[in-house]
């Protein structure tokens, strides 16, 4: 996530999400078979309805329509470049990969404070019992204005947390790192709230190798 030293007030980080949304469904009505936005989830400070925000974090999903990449390219390309203003990637690793970067692309529009996390990323953050407000799902804004979803918001339950540190989407095991590693696993333990440091060390059975981490001078 972007460190400004500057921030934004709420209310225009608030104008900022709504254009996300605006643009997030003009890309989906374009009508492409390619990537659609399928589900824009918001987490950070501005979920946290802080009153000044660094930057807008939000977690992006696509979703892939069935399309031949080397039938549509040229076509795609023309269709980008005379519609969007995208120019013609220079290297052929870009060039294939302008399906899926389109759309997040077009939904940032160039703005430094939109922070685009992967949809991956959602579980692991929502552990630090921060709330997260799903504002676009299916394709489709779920509220008639995002600052609706906001006066909504509620951190996780513990018993879903209970469920995240449980499953494969979940922190990393500590024994998945073969006992290497372990400053930068205890440093990413700092993030969460004591009791949910806990349930993880339990899980993975690492309470002494954290303690003896706390105990490096």
């Amino acid at each position: 996530m972007s460190n400004y030293k500057t921030k934004i007030s709420r209310q225009k980080a608030i104008q900022k999400l709504r254009n996300v949304v605006e643009l997030a469904e003009r890309w989906n009505n374009f009508g492409l078979k390619t990537f659609d936005i399928d589900r824009i989830l918001l987490v950070g400070s501005l979920a946290r309805n802080e009153e000044f925000v660094g930057d807008i974090d939000i977690c992006v999903k696509t979703k892939r329509h069935e399309f031949d990449n080397l039938e549509l390219l040229d076509a795609y390309l023309e269709w980008r470049l005379d519609v969007l203003g995208y120019a013609v990637p220079r290297s052929s690793y870009k060039l294939m990969d302008t399906f899926s970067c389109d759309p997040l692309r077009f939904i940032k529009n160039r703005d430094g404070r939109i922070e685009q996390l992967t949809w991956d990323q959602r579980n692991a953050i929502s552990l630090t019992m921060q709330p997260q407000i799903l504002i676009f799902d299916e394709g489709m804004p779920i509220f008639d204005d995002v600052e609706v979803a906001l006066d909504m918001a509620k951190p996780i339950s513990l018993s879903k947390a209970k469920n995240i540190i449980g499953n494969k989407d979940g922190p990393t095991y500590y024994s998945a790192l073969g006992g290497f590693y372990l400053e930068s696993y205890c440093r990413s333990l700092s993030v969460y709230p004591e009791h949910i440091r806990y349930i993880i060390l339990d899980r993975d059975n690492s309470h002494q190798a954290y303690a003896k981490y706390l105990a490096i001078p």
